[in-house]
């Protein structure tokens, strides 16, 4: 909420630089090297004193990507950090890829707790790092077995949209509509 009858200028929007975008499991948050830009309803921008913006978020006893929440007055944006281990161990992970065939939309529901599925890529041992993310090992194991595939990002977390294996692309509604009950 913006006061927007008040008649003094106010901050409408903030951009964030200058971040550390890494670190470790055990780290503590730093704002060093962080410049917030605030934008006014009058076109002004202006750097803010970062011991005056509010970040919250931030944990670091866990790996994995992070959203920082940045707040100055109403306005707030968002940026992610990584977490990762200092010293990862090498862990064994099995990869097995299943799917469907293009059979259009003929009435036919193949799921995993259904059956129906084929196996496109059998199990598959990899040696990684507790580093190592699920999206890491699905690309590397995809482009071993010569399939390509295409995603987006835009929900701030990899959706794949669709595989292809063999010159036959499989997209989420190659076969007919999503059936109910199905989450997407």
């Amino acid at each position: 909420m913006y006061p927007a009858f008040s008649g003094e200028d106010f901050v409408t929007d903030i951009a964030v630089e200058g971040y550390k975008d890494s670190y470790y499991v055990g780290d503590s948050f730093t704002s060093d090297g962080i410049m917030v830009m605030a934008t006014y309803l009058s076109g002004k921008t202006e750097a803010l004193d970062v011991s005056k913006v509010r970040f919250s978020g931030f944990d670091s006893k866990t790996i994995g990507s992070k959203e920082i929440t940045v707040k100055y007055g109403a306005a707030q944006t968002t940026y992610h950090i990584t977490v990762l281990y200092k010293e990862p161990k090498q862990v064994q992970v099995t990869f097995t890829l299943k799917g469907d065939t293009a059979h259009g939309d003929n009435g036919q529901t193949h799921t995993l707790s259904g059956g129906g599925l084929t196996t496109w890529i059998p199990d598959t041992t990899y040696t990684v790092d507790q580093n190592t993310t699920v999206w890491d090992v699905f690309k590397k194991a995809l482009s071993e077995n010569n399939m390509t595939y295409e995603y987006n990002t835009n929900s701030g977390t990899v959706y794949i949209s669709s595989v292809t294996k063999n010159n036959v692309k499989l997209s989420e509604l190659t076969n007919g509509k999503i059936p109910a009950g199905c989450i997407r």
